[in-house]
């Protein structure tokens, strides 16, 4: 019972920082670097709501990324701006160290690089 109590917590207080940063005003989301970060230092999924500047952010996404490595896949799939941080060392070390299975959204440079794909695959072996 306790740990329902827990896991409900936790989902909700997760939901609060993307449903804040969804609703915040579009210029500000593109103007206050510091506004982006805050949301998805907590939860990094919330790099979807960001403004298209902030996107571009390397701050911003690397704190994404150290939050939730899986949004290297996202990026991967957004515009030329964006989709270079998979082309981005620290970038995607901090995504692998968070979630081995972020090298999904790496370039194929990261993916044939022995050493990064071992610390992957020892952070979780999940790799297909």
């Amino acid at each position: 019972m306790e740990y329902t109590f827990l896991l409900y917590f936790f989902f909700d207080h997760k939901q609060l920082y993307l449903v804040a940063l969804e609703y915040v005003n579009k210029d500000l989301k593109d103007q206050d670097k510091n506004i982006v970060i805050a949301a998805v230092a907590q939860d990094g999924y919330a790099l979807r709501w960001a403004g298209s500047i902030q996107k571009k952010n390397r701050e911003v996404v690397m704190a994404a990324v150290s939050n939730y490595g899986h949004m290297l896949t996202s990026l991967s799939e957004c515009q030329e701006e964006e989709a270079a941080f998979k082309n981005d060392q620290e970038i995607v070390m901090a995504a692998i160290l968070q979630d081995g299975c972020a090298l999904e959204g790496a370039s194929e440079l990261f993916k044939d690089n022995k050493k990064i794909v071992l610390i992957a695959v020892e952070k979780n072996g999940c790799m297909t």
